[in-house]
Protein backbone atom coordinates (compact mmCIF):
# COMPACT_ATOMS: atom_id res chain seq x y z
CA UNK A 1 0.00 0.00 0.00
CA UNK A 2 2.30 2.71 1.06
CA UNK A 3 4.63 1.43 -2.76
CA UNK A 4 1.40 2.53 -4.17
CA UNK A 5 1.05 5.83 -2.58
CA UNK A 6 4.63 6.91 -3.16
CA UNK A 7 4.19 6.38 -6.60
CA UNK A 8 0.87 8.27 -6.74
CA UNK A 9 2.38 11.17 -4.92
CA UNK A 10 5.49 10.66 -7.87
CA UNK A 11 3.44 10.66 -10.50
CA UNK A 12 1.19 14.09 -9.25
CA UNK A 13 4.40 15.82 -8.38
CA UNK A 14 5.81 15.00 -12.01
CA UNK A 15 2.77 15.95 -13.77
CA UNK A 16 2.28 19.49 -11.97
CA UNK A 17 6.25 19.94 -12.77
CA UNK A 18 5.81 19.16 -16.26
CA UNK A 19 2.38 21.47 -16.82
CA UNK A 20 4.45 24.50 -15.39
CA UNK A 21 6.60 24.26 -18.11
CA UNK A 22 4.67 24.51 -21.20
CA UNK A 23 4.74 28.29 -20.99
CA UNK A 24 8.20 30.01 -20.82
CA UNK A 25 7.36 33.52 -19.91
CA UNK A 26 10.84 34.43 -20.98
CA UNK A 27 10.12 34.37 -24.68
CA UNK A 28 9.40 37.96 -26.16
CA UNK A 29 6.43 37.54 -29.13
CA UNK A 30 7.66 39.63 -32.11
CA UNK A 31 5.14 41.07 -34.23
CA UNK A 32 4.30 40.00 -37.72
CA UNK A 33 6.16 43.12 -40.17
CA UNK A 34 4.19 43.56 -43.33
CA UNK A 35 6.16 46.14 -45.39
CA UNK A 36 8.11 47.34 -41.83
CA UNK A 37 11.39 46.78 -40.42
CA UNK A 38 12.21 46.57 -37.03
CA UNK A 39 15.93 47.42 -35.83
CA UNK A 40 16.46 46.61 -32.58
CA UNK A 41 12.80 46.47 -31.34
CA UNK A 42 11.85 50.27 -33.22
CA UNK A 43 9.52 49.34 -36.26
CA UNK A 44 9.51 51.81 -39.13
CA UNK A 45 7.63 51.64 -42.45
CA UNK A 46 9.11 50.71 -45.49
CA UNK A 47 6.46 50.71 -47.66
CA UNK A 48 7.92 52.50 -51.14
CA UNK A 49 8.47 51.23 -54.52
CA UNK A 50 11.01 48.31 -54.98
CA UNK A 51 13.78 48.70 -57.73
CA UNK A 52 15.22 45.54 -59.34
CA UNK A 53 18.72 46.58 -60.80
CA UNK A 54 21.25 43.87 -62.77
CA UNK A 55 24.77 44.40 -62.71
CA UNK A 56 25.90 41.64 -64.86
CA UNK A 57 26.99 37.87 -64.35
CA UNK A 58 29.48 37.01 -61.64
CA UNK A 59 32.96 34.94 -62.17
CA UNK A 60 31.22 31.64 -60.44
CA UNK A 61 28.03 31.80 -63.51
CA UNK A 62 25.27 33.63 -61.13
CA UNK A 63 24.23 36.78 -61.46
CA UNK A 64 24.06 40.18 -59.15
CA UNK A 65 20.87 41.69 -58.58
CA UNK A 66 20.21 44.60 -56.33
CA UNK A 67 16.53 44.86 -54.50
CA UNK A 68 16.68 48.47 -53.95
CA UNK A 69 13.41 49.38 -51.64
CA UNK A 70 12.68 52.92 -51.36
CA UNK A 71 10.58 54.26 -48.31
CA UNK A 72 9.95 57.67 -47.05
CA UNK A 73 11.90 57.18 -44.03
CA UNK A 74 14.56 54.28 -44.94
CA UNK A 75 16.42 53.27 -47.85
CA UNK A 76 17.26 49.63 -48.14
CA UNK A 77 19.90 47.77 -50.41
CA UNK A 78 20.05 43.82 -50.94
CA UNK A 79 22.76 42.59 -52.87
CA UNK A 80 21.81 38.84 -53.93
CA UNK A 81 23.52 36.94 -56.26
CA UNK A 82 21.28 34.30 -57.87
CA UNK A 83 20.76 31.89 -60.38
CA UNK A 84 18.27 33.37 -62.42
CA UNK A 85 19.59 35.28 -66.00
CA UNK A 86 16.46 37.10 -65.61
CA UNK A 87 14.95 38.49 -61.96
CA UNK A 88 15.67 36.66 -59.01
CA UNK A 89 15.20 33.16 -57.79
CA UNK A 90 12.99 32.13 -55.19
CA UNK A 91 15.28 31.02 -51.92
CA UNK A 92 17.09 31.37 -48.76
CA UNK A 93 20.03 33.85 -49.43
CA UNK A 94 22.73 33.52 -46.66
CA UNK A 95 25.94 36.00 -46.35
CA UNK A 96 29.14 35.23 -48.50
CA UNK A 97 32.05 37.57 -48.83
CA UNK A 98 32.52 36.35 -52.34
CA UNK A 99 29.57 36.36 -54.92
CA UNK A 100 28.13 33.21 -55.16
CA UNK A 101 24.67 31.61 -56.02
CA UNK A 102 22.27 32.38 -53.86
CA UNK A 103 23.68 34.55 -51.51
CA UNK A 104 24.03 38.15 -50.28
CA UNK A 105 26.75 40.40 -50.56
CA UNK A 106 25.67 42.86 -48.66
CA UNK A 107 22.45 44.58 -47.73
CA UNK A 108 22.81 47.87 -46.57
CA UNK A 109 19.84 49.98 -44.63
CA UNK A 110 20.00 53.77 -44.60
CA UNK A 111 18.24 57.13 -43.61
CA UNK A 112 20.98 59.64 -44.81
CA UNK A 113 20.95 60.77 -40.79
CA UNK A 114 21.76 58.57 -37.93
CA UNK A 115 20.77 55.10 -39.06
CA UNK A 116 23.06 52.88 -41.44
CA UNK A 117 23.48 48.96 -41.03
CA UNK A 118 25.23 46.53 -43.28
CA UNK A 119 24.50 43.17 -41.69
CA UNK A 120 26.85 40.27 -42.62
CA UNK A 121 24.87 37.26 -40.65
CA UNK A 122 21.54 36.00 -41.05
CA UNK A 123 19.21 35.03 -44.24
CA UNK A 124 17.03 37.06 -47.01
CA UNK A 125 14.03 34.76 -48.17
CA UNK A 126 12.80 35.98 -51.55
CA UNK A 127 9.40 34.48 -52.97
CA UNK A 128 7.73 35.38 -55.44
CA UNK A 129 3.61 34.83 -56.26
CA UNK A 130 2.76 36.41 -59.73
CA UNK A 131 3.99 40.08 -60.00
CA UNK A 132 4.61 40.27 -56.09
CA UNK A 133 7.78 39.86 -54.84
CA UNK A 134 8.33 38.87 -50.95
CA UNK A 135 11.48 39.64 -49.03
CA UNK A 136 11.72 38.47 -45.77
CA UNK A 137 15.02 38.98 -43.70
CA UNK A 138 16.38 38.16 -40.43
CA UNK A 139 19.50 39.75 -39.95
CA UNK A 140 22.57 40.91 -37.19
CA UNK A 141 24.79 43.62 -37.68
CA UNK A 142 28.12 43.87 -36.60
CA UNK A 143 27.33 45.79 -33.40
CA UNK A 144 24.85 42.73 -32.60
CA UNK A 145 21.78 45.15 -33.50
CA UNK A 146 18.71 42.83 -34.46
CA UNK A 147 17.14 43.32 -37.55
CA UNK A 148 14.26 41.81 -39.21
CA UNK A 149 11.50 42.67 -41.67
CA UNK A 150 9.43 41.74 -44.49
CA UNK A 151 8.70 44.35 -47.98
CA UNK A 152 5.96 43.34 -50.33
CA UNK A 153 5.51 44.90 -53.71
CA UNK A 154 6.07 44.84 -57.52
CA UNK A 155 9.30 45.42 -58.73
CA UNK A 156 10.39 47.48 -61.04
Amino acid sequence: MKKRIYTVLISTIMVVLLQSCNNDDDTVSLPDLNNEISIDGTIYSIAGPGILQSYGENSDGSFDRDIEIFAEDLFVEFDLNTPSVTGVSEGTYTFSATREAVTFFSVEIDNNSDIFYSPQLGTVVVSVNGDTTTVTFNLTAQDGTAIRGQWNGTLQ
